[in-house]
């Protein structure tokens, strides 16, 4: 692994630890805010979007570093039972844990990090292969709950000057 892809995993380790202890006394509009004005682009892509206009948005992305933050829209569908059930019915058990982070105003239930974003994000809107490690929403919506709707917040660092700045949410 080359030393500026251990740099940026190492970063997005500690980004990622710092999210998920911030989102309990932040809320995520302002936590996103800080992430911008620090100096992280920001996209978002929702399941109302046509998988074109999806997949062209993360193809511009596909292999820049970055953090995502996956929230339910309708709050009624992603549930710690569904889920289980879900997770129990993939075969090789190859779907993530039910780890869901709550604020006051979203449902967030799903945070995660990659260096390749856009094509990470990818696999967990689709159905993705059965040996790859992802929520496969679209085989959830399908088995579980056909009116899913939810954004993906998509931070990510494009420019070499960023590449070195650390986040710190004191």
């Amino acid at each position: 692994m080359s030393k500026k892809i251990k740099y940026f995993s190492k970063q997005l380790n500690d980004i990622s630890r710092e999210i998920e202890e911030s989102l309990e006394r932040l809320d995520s509009k302002n936590f996103s805010t800080e992430l911008v004005n620090f100096g992280y682009k920001h996209i978002y892509v929702d399941s109302t979007m046509s998988k074109d206009t999806r997949n062209e948005k993360l193809k511009e992305i596909k292999n820049y570093p970055g953090i995502y933050i996956f929230m339910e829209n309708s709050k009624i569908c992603i549930t710690k039972t569904s889920w289980k059930s879900f997770k129990k019915c993939m075969e090789p058990n190859m779907v993530p844990q039910w780890n869901s982070i709550v604020d006051s105003n979203n449902n967030i239930f799903y945070l995660g990090k990659s260096n390749s974003i856009g094509q990470r994000v990818k696999e967990h809107m689709t159905k993705a292969a059965k040996s790859t490690y992802a929520l496969k929403l679209e085989e959830f919506k399908e088995k579980y709950c056909s009116n899913l709707n939810y954004t993906v917040d998509i931070f990510f660092l494009a420019e070499k000057d960023n590449s070195k700045k650390m986040l710190s949410l004191n």
